[in-house]
């Protein structure tokens, strides 16, 4: 599930969904069931994510089904084109679909007999489609949703020497500090004793107050 893995890593709020990723790929052969069921949930998932983040009711008893459609009226998918609106059913049809491929060879969720099971195998071909499927729709309503609604930038670590004029305030004043028999900028050394003090200083500073007595 490269292509996911790949949308995932762009967008820190999905990161969580890579351990479905990740047992989605190890059962997919193994126990199709397992691998079908975290299909399942990690498109809940998703979709339970878009719902809270726009506050939009759900029940936590809502089928995958009823989640999706309500995630895709969220996302104004029927409002873009008649080409997208399609999109849409399709996404609602897929996933149903793969609900009811689960609720057949699932053991966990309805304790199927192992007869019945084995005759229920599906081959390799199926597997992988039916998981490259889930993977495209993960992926477009991720993407659809980053686009519409993108995620505020999270702030940027600082650094030193982001701030060059709280700099020289500091060193012009305090002068160079000295660590051993080595002199350091008093602005460096403070930064890198106690960056909190360093950054509650700047504010004051930026703020129109004397830094440091």
């Amino acid at each position: 599930m490269e292509r996911l893995r790949t949308v995932i890593q762009s967008y820190s709020r999905w990161t969580d969904l890579e351990d479905y990723c990740s047992r989605i790929e190890t059962y997919l052969l193994s126990n199709f069931a397992i691998a079908i069921e975290n299909s399942k949930v990690l498109l809940e998932s998703i979709c339970k994510t878009i719902l809270t983040e726009q506050n939009e009711p759900f029940s936590t008893n809502d089928s995958v089904q009823k989640l999706m459609k309500a995630t895709i009226s969220v996302l104004n998918i029927p409002q873009h084109s008649e080409q997208v609106r399609q999109f849409g059913t399709s996404f609602v049809n897929m996933v149903q679909n793969l609900a009811e491929v689960r609720n057949t060879i699932s053991v966990v969720s309805h304790g199927q007999p192992l007869d019945t099971l084995r005759q229920q195998r599906i081959d390799e071909i199926s597997a992988n489609f039916l998981v490259s499927s889930t993977e495209t729709v993960a992926c477009i309503l991720i993407e659809f949703y980053e686009i519409e609604h993108p995620r505020a930038a999270a702030q940027r670590e600082e650094l030193y020497g982001d701030h060059p004029d709280f700099d020289t305030y500091l060193d012009d004043k305090y002068g160079d500090v000295m660590i051993v028999k080595y002199a350091y900028p008093s602005s460096e050394a403070f930064f890198a004793i106690d960056k909190t003090a360093y950054l509650d200083e700047l504010q004051q500073f930026q703020g129109g107050h004397d830094a440091t007595d």
